[in-house]
């Protein structure tokens, strides 16, 4: 064995470096990788600022839903008003109306002037009368005039959009109502045009306004803005929600303003399109399992009160009409059949009616809601998608693991969109639809992204120290460091229980005399190289090159509970490729390659060892340096492998060993049984198994002194096995105890007294 090509272990001052410089990145300053972290959280960013932007598709339906959960959160905290109230014609109506649906113009009539009787400050009827219903009806059409007629009552219309081909009708009547309900609002600066769809025009005429109902429904089919002004040529109508509140509010002026319309001193926000988003109110009772949120009366007390009055039945309950009075009363109908259903955020079981309700109490109050422009979604998106790219970044930059970095930051991304999430429903509980869907999916991707890239820069920087430190150190126990960096940064060792190797060429000294240097080098890093992989694929590491020596370690840094085994395998694995390629080395190199490797496992002291300036990564103790002396060993025996019976304890019945001998190394005073490690189990060939059932029994009898007998069962596996080194050995011995017999005491352990 040579020593003087003792290698100074580079792990531990490179993996120091390493480790302090993978944190920030080996190959960039902290600036370089927070910018590089950040840029692709920003490009994500853009493309959900852009997808916010355009407003369409399926983003925006989901916009739309995740407003949906938003309005009722807010809406929970905020009551709908008393003083809009609906009279539901729902099924008792029509049963007292004789079961007639849609229902007579005179029970129409009965219930707009019943309502007015209780107390009603405007009635609002939710019904389109258009058909002319003449001949039989003509007494109903009269009533119904003569109830429209009678206070401050709306009478709903259609707009539908105008058509450029179709100029508009020049009956003196429907002029006439033209000229009654159309005002000079402004609406002739704004694009849009709708065309009156005139109902009867005795009705229209008699009723004090008329109030559009033609609404437009969301890409999910629900509705979330109404138009409060529909622009016509001869000039503009008002919605029914806007002419109910203001008639209510005494009639104050009416302005049509690029993005707003005035209610006396109220501003309205419009949207682009011209309507005004709708701000919904919870139940104004604040039960949940209300089928209104606003106070709700049945059309059929109304009409019970009116046939009360004829003397045909009962008065309803005094109380029963109490909740029309000074309020505003839409007429709408609820029958479980009707097409009217409009869901809203706070009442998936709503009907038309409540929207129109939902309006005037907004209009009442003057709260409103006010969606941000589409550059300032895409403003909000991109803030927020940086701030979570940025937060990776920040993350990273506190030197944690790679996978710590996006448990942190996904943890912090949660955060971050928790706290947008409610401040989000927060700002549309004070009238500011911020955007939720593009800003959080462009804040999780954009955290995503960064991640990637993080975990990309930190691979790339694991491969270029991987391949720095793997030309000098085992790349397995770089890979293990650079996992458990906080393993380096011990000064010291700590006591564990791992497994040593340790192995040489025979007569290295003597052939590498006669070789030149180039070709000694070049067959000594074809012989290493091949141990090392072999190591290093069964989870050990290489501690140190001495000459043609090799030192490697199982179980540390990182613990492996099967270290022991994982040696043999590999000490198994490494008897065999050199003898596999004994006959390639002797015709390239001239020499013949044989080795002996000693294996132990025990307690041990395992960790940085040296000076402060410079250290190495090894391992200390008596279990090492009896796997050297078992290397040493090696040469007596005339085995390839021997190990300790700490290896032999570990691995257990997954090797197959002989037991050699109790030896007593120099140093100790007491002897240590050895094994000659065969194979694994599973593997071994039926001849060495026969070898080993031959040579216990022999051994045996040596043991307890019967040296005639173990004399002839030695012969017998000499004869079987020529040239066995063990058999050869113990013959000798045998006869030579033969002819002199040990003293009293005879143990049978042999003192090894070279190291």
């Amino acid at each position: 064995m040579v020593h003087n090509t003792c290698s100074s272990h580079p792990v531990t001052r490179w993996a120091h470096a390493v480790g302090h410089e993978a944190r920030g990145g080996p190959l960039r300053s902290g600036g370089q990788k927070t910018l590089s972290v950040v840029l692709p959280g920003a490009v994500v960013g853009a493309v959900a600022a852009l997808v916010a932007l355009l407003r369409a598709g399926a983003p925006e339906i989901l916009e739309l839903t995740l407003y949906d959960a938003r309005a009722a959160a807010a809406a929970a905290w905020q009551p709908a008003s008393r003083d809009v109230v609906l009279v539901a014609v729902d099924e008792d109506t029509v049963r007292l109306a004789g079961g007639v649906h849609p229902l007579p113009r005179g029970a129409l009539a009965a219930i707009v002037e019943e309502a007015r009787a209780a107390g009603a400050r405007v009635v609002a009827l939710d019904y389109l009368l258009e058909d002319p219903l003449e001949g039989s009806f003509a007494g109903e059409n009269a009533a119904l005039e003569q109830a429209l007629a009678s206070g401050d009552v709306v009478l709903a219309t259609a707009f539908p959009p105008a058509q450029a081909d179709r100029a508009p009708g020049r009956d003196p009547r429907v002029e006439e109502v033209r000229r009654r309900h159309a005002r000079p609002l402004g609406g002739a600066a704004r694009p849009e045009r709708f065309a009156l769809s005139t109902p009867l025009p005795r009705f229209a005429l008699a009723a004090t306004a008329l109030g559009g109902v033609s609404q437009r429904a969301a890409r999910n089919g629900r509705i979330y803005a109404l138009r409060h002004v529909y622009p016509a040529e001869e000039g503009d109508y008002l919605s029914l929600p806007l002419a109910a509140a203001w008639l209510a509010r005494d009639r104050p002026t009416l302005r049509l303003e690029p993005g707003r319309l005035w209610f006396g001193e109220i501003p309205i926000p419009l949207e682009p399109d011209g309507t005004a988003l709708v701000r919904w109110f919870g139940p104004h009772d604040g039960r949940t399992d209300s089928q209104s949120t606003y106070p709700e009366v049945s059309a059929a007390r109304l009409l019970e009160a009116r046939l009360a009055r004829e003397g045909e039945r009962a008065a309803p309950p005094a109380h029963a009409l109490e909740a029309l009075r000074g309020r505003i009363a839409i007429v709408t109908q609820t029958l479980a059949g009707t097409k009217d259903k409009t869901p809203t955020p706070v009442n998936a079981d709503a009907v038309g009616g409540e929207v129109l309700a939902n309006a005037v109490d907004d209009l009442l109050r003057g709260r409103f809601v006010r969606r941000l422009p589409p550059l300032g979604d895409a403003a909000v998106t991109l803030a927020l998608s940086l701030a979570s790219a940025l937060l990776v970044a920040l993350v990273a930059a506190r030197a944690l693991r790679p996978w710590a970095v996006v448990a942190v930051s996904t943890a912090g991304t949660g955060l971050l969109l928790s706290a947008w999430w409610g401040a989000t429903t927060w700002a549309l509980g004070r009238g500011t639809w911020l955007p939720a869907f593009a800003p959080m999916l462009g804040a999780l991707a954009a955290a995503f992204a960064a991640d990637l890239r993080l975990l990309g820069l930190e691979r790339r920087d694991r491969r270029f120290v991987h391949d720095a430190l793997g030309r000098y150190t085992s790349p397995a126990l770089v890979d293990e460091l650079l996992r458990n960096r906080e393993l380096l940064d011990r000064f010291g060792g700590t006591r564990q229980e791992l497994t040593v190797y340790f192995s040489d060429i025979r007569g290295f000294t003597s052939f590498s005399e006669q070789m030149d240097p180039e070709s000694l080098v070049e067959l000594l890093n074809d012989y290493l190289s091949t141990l090392t992989e072999v190591v290093e694929r069964h989870g050990g590491y290489v501690d140190k090159y001495i000459g043609d020596a090799l030192m490697a370690v199982w179980g540390a840094p990182v613990p492996t509970a099967d270290h022991a085994l994982r040696a043999c395998a590999a000490a198994v694995e490494m008897r065999d490729l050199v003898a596999s390629r004994r006959a390639a080395w002797k015709e390239r190199f001239g020499v013949e390659i044989a080795a002996g490797a000693g294996v132990n496992t025990g307690p041990m002291i395992a960790g940085n060892v040296g000076s402060r300036r410079k250290t190495n990564y090894t391992v200390l103790g008596d279990a090492v340096n009896l796997a050297s002396r078992l290397e040493g060993a090696t040469k007596i025996y005339g085995v390839p492998i021997l190990i300790g019976e700490g290896t032999r304890a570990a691995a257990g019945q997954a090797i197959a060993v002989r037991p050699v001998d109790v030896l007593q190394v120099k140093g100790k005073q007491q002897g240590v049984p050895v094994y000659e490690l065969m194979g694994l189990t599973g593997a071994l060939a039926p001849a060495r198994r026969a070898l080993l059932e031959a040579w216990l029994p022999a051994l045996q009898a040596y043991r307890a002194g019967r040296f005639v007998e173990a004399l002839a069962g030695f012969e017998a596996v000499q004869a079987a096995a020529p040239g066995d080194g063990p058999a050869v050995l113990y013959v000798a011995r045998c006869r030579d105890l033969v002819a002199r017999p040990p003293p009293p005491g005879w143990d049978g352990v042999h003192v090894l007294h070279d190291k």
